[in-house]
């Protein structure tokens, strides 16, 4: 795992909890925060996917662990 994972998954974290906070306590709309935290989510996923794509497929022929 690499230091750009933790920051993503920390970062993502924060604006989600930083939403629902918002949510809460200063009267966000409910369809916000959802979209929101949908956004952050699918850009984390996309993120790894992107990321480990080589490792995983192509990158795979080469390394001696396969």
């Amino acid at each position: 795992m690499k230091k750009s994972d933790i920051f993503m998954i920390v970062f993502g974290s924060f604006i989600v909890i930083a939403c629902f906070i918002g949510y809460l306590y200063f009267h966000f709309d409910e369809r916000l925060l959802y979209i929101l935290s949908g956004i952050i989510f699918a850009i984390i996923v996309l993120y790894f996917y992107i990321r480990n794509y080589k490792d995983s497929s192509y990158g795979a022929k080469f390394h001696n662990r396969y």
